[in-house]
């Protein structure tokens, strides 16, 4: 194990005065200057969105799915 794997083992998750990883992420995109920090910021919005986009098109096709299922699979009232 190296010097700098054995340190991250024994450093606290989440203790009192630890910064969050996401605080720590965006100071170190503040070094580069402001303009590194807005690509930075356009791109979790843009996760954001893709992870709430594809939430939301899932629970509408399962509700579909749920309401017209046997409409779609063909299982209407035989005709006789």
């Amino acid at each position: 194990m190296s010097l700098a794997a054995s340190s991250l083992a024994t450093e606290p998750v989440g203790g009192v005065g630890e910064t969050s990883l996401a605080v720590r992420f965006a100071l170190r995109e503040l070094r580069g200057g402001l303009r590194g920090f807005y690509v930075f910021i356009a791109c979790i919005a843009l996760g954001v969105m893709a992870i709430a986009g594809v939430g939301s098109v899932a629970a509408s096709l399962s509700e579909g799915l749920a309401h017209e299922g046997r409409t779609l699979l063909g299982a209407m009232r035989p005709s006789r």
